[in-house]
């Protein structure tokens, strides 16, 4: 067997090995380093263009993120903002149901409770709460005004001894202007 072997390698051609290969011819070198070069310059190229398309991506991801953060705020700002001017604006119509209140003659502390949403609401609420202010008051001066009948005046009792002598001291302190009217009439 090693003589079949050996007859098998001595009829084929021994190979040279590839780094021998370009050592020996200066050509095949340099055609090597070429295709070599240009494959690296390939890549380099190739990953350049990805990396660079890598980076605008993040770079508008990072831009998108920072136009809706900066909306974000613009519209928590806005947001905000309506909100102060719809309390002022309620402040200014508050302000105005209070003259109103003042001029119809009315407490201006009832001006909270009657502002309205618009002008025209507030202008109809404190014309509302006018009528109804003044009929109550009126209503009321009549009640206390009507009251009952008089009550009739009940005599009292003439004072004399005989009277003054049953009273008990507690009675006297109590009718003692009497008493005196009644002791300067009889003297």
């Amino acid at each position: 067997m090693e003589e079949v072997m050996m007859q098998n390698s001595a009829q084929e051609p021994e190979q040279p090995d590839f780094d021998q290969l370009l050592a020996a011819n200066r050509d095949y070198q340099s055609a090597f380093d070429r295709k070599v070069g240009q494959a690296l310059q390939t890549a380099r190229a190739k990953w350049e263009r990805e990396a660079g398309a890598q980076r605008e991506q993040m770079a508008e991801a990072l831009r998108r993120q920072a136009d809706s953060d900066a909306q974000a705020r613009v519209a928590e700002r806005e947001q905000t903002l309506e909100l102060r001017e719809a309390e002022f604006a309620r402040r200014l119509r508050q302000v105005g149901v209070a003259e109103r209140l003042t001029r119809s003659g009315l407490p201006a502390s009832f001006a909270p409770w009657l502002t309205g949403d618009t002008e025209e609401e507030c202008a109809e609420r404190v014309a509302q709460f006018d009528g109804m202010f003044h009929t109550a008051i009126a209503d009321a001066v009549r009640e206390r005004m009507s009251g009952g009948a008089p009550a009739e005046p009940t005599p009292s009792p003439a004072l004399d001894a005989s009277t003054l002598k049953g009273m008990s001291p507690r009675e006297i302190n109590q009718r003692w202007s009497e008493i005196q009217q009644a002791l300067s009439q009889h003297t």
